[in-house]
């Protein structure tokens, strides 16, 4: 992880639909921009929707949709359609 944070860039790829399960994109986002995301507990709350279970905090939703759209387009890049990247 150290050698992400020596680079002038660094670009992710990944299969995963951001906004429809935020909590999977946390640790690349962190690795990017730790300067943007807060601590995982704060962004959870702010876009995983957490909800009560009986083994604790669930944060496998996704809330705050609209916010967490403009963060992607705005401080990172995200193509959610195969159009875009072929």
């Amino acid at each position: 992880m150290k050698v992400v944070y020596n680079m002038k860039r660094v670009i992710l790829l990944s299969g995963l639909n951001v906004l429809s399960r935020p909590y999977l994109f946390y640790p690349l986002a962190r690795l990017v921009r730790p300067d943007l995301i807060p601590s995982f507990y704060e962004y959870g709350y702010r876009y995983c929707d957490p909800r009560h279970s009986f083994e604790g905090i669930d944060f496998e939703h996704a809330g705050n949709l609209t916010e967490m759209k403009q963060l992607l387009e705005k401080r990172f890049f995200s193509c959610s359609r195969r159009k875009h990247v072929y």
